[in-house]
């Protein structure tokens, strides 16, 4: 926690009772991660005495089946047990509006992914930044999300409730992302000198030069280690090939001598992850596939699953065109089909053959990371 941004957090998370934050910024610049260290540190110091205990509640909406299950989950974190979404609001209505069933101690709630609790009338995102208002409620509400708009795009009731209580994470500069690179490599054994010189320049600038997402840095990282590790093994055995005395051979121990992850290692990782056939795909599909593409990958991260039903994935798809950033048509009856065969076409998808169209099970045939990478690129 070495940036603005995470002090201004912290200092409102340790002194914050009764108020809401909303924390915005790119995918990969450290959101989520900055409160979660916030929490650690909270809680190491409650431990030792320093302040009192208190409740630490997570919720992503990603994985809720619907925004109104953000009640469920919320209550059954709180009072370990189980309850039905209508049952979970009534609960926690007493809890922070009168004190019933509460221990006395301060809950700081986390709301990741806050975008998609964005509903038409918006009454579980009303509730939530409502309930810190009340006396009793003892309550800290860390709204976190990837675009800066989400309080615009709320009621004006929902909105006052924030305030000026933001922080935006810019996206990270190559120096930062070398930072976070480097630390990484340094806590893992026999890989801090890993790299040749420069080599993490490199990485570091391509990924700041697309969007600054630190987890794109590590993942060109690690595939550039594992092709310098594909390349320093095919050399040992042509090094080691009886009676090589070519200038050829000769090259090949010599460059087997130097196992490190070199330029041209990170060049090809890049060319990979970057310039990739199937990344070439996505970014030649059409607005409604890369749409479909969006929901899967959602519905597939609200399951937890690799696999997911056509029904789903057009539900969700349907949702997104009414969004007021997309506000577009929503595609025809019967084109979640159409769609899903031209993307398994082009081996984007993989799908059964059910020949009940909404039960029909979806899957990825590409690292998710790319399609969200690709399609954040392309935006």
């Amino acid at each position: 926690m070495c940036n603005m941004q995470s002090t201004r957090a912290f200092a409102f998370a340790t002194n914050a009772v009764g108020k809401c934050l909303y924390i915005s910024g790119v995918p990969g610049t450290g959101k989520t991660a900055t409160v979660r260290e916030i929490i650690r540190v909270l809680r190491s110091q409650a431990r030792n005495g320093l302040i009192p205990k208190f409740n630490h509640v997570e919720l992503n909406a990603l994985r809720l089946q619907t925004p109104k299950h953000a009640y469920s989950t919320i209550a059954e974190e709180l009072m370990g047990q189980k309850f039905s979404p209508e049952k979970g609001n009534i609960v926690l209505d007493k809890r922070f509006k009168e004190g019933k069933g509460s221990d006395g101690r301060v809950t700081v709630l986390i709301l990741d992914e806050l975008d998609l609790l964005v509903t038409r009338k918006q009454e579980v995102l009303y509730n939530i930044f409502e309930w810190p208002t009340h006396k009793k409620s003892r309550l800290v509400v860390i709204g976190i999300a990837n675009t800066l708009d989400v309080p615009e795009r709320l009621l004006p009731r929902i909105a006052s409730r924030l305030g000026s209580n933001r922080v935006a994470f810019a996206p990270y500069s190559w120096e930062q992302l070398k930072k976070i690179v480097t630390s990484r490599l340094e806590s893992l054994e026999g890989c801090s000198d890993a790299y040749a010189p420069s080599t993490l320049d490199l990485i570091c600038r391509k990924v700041a030069s697309v969007n600054g997402d630190a987890r794109r840095a590590l993942e060109l990282a690690r595939r550039a280690a594992e092709v310098a590790e594909a390349r320093i093994n095919v050399e040992k055995i042509t090094s080691a090939t009886p009676g090589d005395t070519s200038a050829e051979g000769a090259a090949a121990r010599a460059k087997a001598r130097t196992e490190k992850v070199t330029m041209e290692d990170v060049r090809q990782a890049q060319s990979e992850m970057f310039d990739g056939p199937h990344m070439k795909l996505i970014h030649a599909a059409s607005f409604y596939e890369r749409m479909f593409l969006v929901a899967l990958v959602k519905s597939l991260q609200m399951a937890g699953t690799t696999t997911v039903d056509m029904g789903t994935v057009m539900q969700i798809m349907k949702l997104m065109c009414k969004d007021v950033r997309v506000n577009v048509p929503e595609p025809p009856i019967g084109s979640g089909t159409r769609i899903a065969s031209r993307l398994r076409s082009t081996h984007l998808i993989l799908s059964d053959s059910s020949t009940q169209r909404n039960l029909q099970q979806l899957s990825l045939s590409v690292p998710t990371a790319d399609v969200t990478f690709a399609l954040v690129e392309n935006a």
